[in-house]
């Protein structure tokens, strides 16, 4: 897939132009033409589907959710309260609630286009140096992670990383694919509110801007502490 990454990095550097101060996403369906068939030829890749199937079950199936799917470029803010909402992202966290629903799993898969911040994903007590062409697959609304820099590794300010989140779920063979498309639209929809609070209290300035960044900050502390489930996470490449 170097060549379709290759690709979508030219895009994110010469044509989205990433914020400089914070973090960046650019959705799947608004991309153009040629840069979404190099994230479809990404998402189709085979060693996506195989890695899902081992981390749940050879004879589950997978269907893609291309309405989550995004370009990502990230920021280091830090996790005090100036780094608005992308403070969760370097905040242990799950990303959705919905970890009690049985035999379905929603994956992200983190696609590394480019990082030069040497950041590092932590899931669980896994830690994934993340370089170019590499993945690392999370359960949606079970796996506690985050990210971080390297450790004794300062980053230029210019330093970029680009990322690709795949979403994909995992269902039984036996389940009617209604019950996926189901389970499926209940994570699109949670994903969509998520976002749209999230853009809202990016760069908090207001006092409503300021209650729901502590309001997300803290919520996303408290669900960690009392939902997190343990189970494999295994990376690819």
């Amino acid at each position: 897939m170097a060549k379709e990454l290759i690709l979508i990095k030219n895009y994110i550097d010469e044509s989205l132009s990433p914020s400089q101060t914070t973090t960046t996403h650019m959705y799947e369906n608004k991309l153009p033409s040629d840069i979404k068939n190099s994230v479809i030829q990404v998402k189709n890749s085979n060693n996506i589907y195989s890695h899902l199937l081992k981390l749940t079950s050879l004879k589950n199936k997978i269907k893609p959710v291309t309405e989550m799917n995004e370009v990502y470029c990230s920021k280091h803010r830090g996790v005090g309260c100036k780094a608005g909402s992308d403070a969760v992202f370097e905040t242990k966290h799950i990303d959705g609630p919905f970890g009690m629903i049985p035999k379905m799993t929603l994956f992200r898969c983190i696609v590394t286009i480019c990082n030069e911040t040497e950041t590092e994903t932590i899931v669980k007590e896994n830690t994934y140096k993340m370089k170019e062409g590499e993945f690392v697959a999370i359960d949606y609304n079970r796996d506690l992670h985050y990210i971080k820099i390297k450790d004794d590794f300062t980053p230029d300010e210019k330093a970029k990383r680009y990322v690709l989140k795949l979403h994909y779920i995992s269902y039984p063979s036996w389940c009617p694919e209604i019950i996926a498309k189901m389970y499926g639209l209940l994570n699109i929809n949670y994903n969509i509110i998520a976002r749209k609070a999230f853009l809202y209290t990016l760069k908090p300035t207001t006092f409503p801007q300021k209650t729901l960044n502590w309001a997300i900050n803290t919520t996303t502390k408290i669900w960690a502490v009392f939902f997190y489930k343990s189970g494999p996470v295994v990376s690819g490449a």
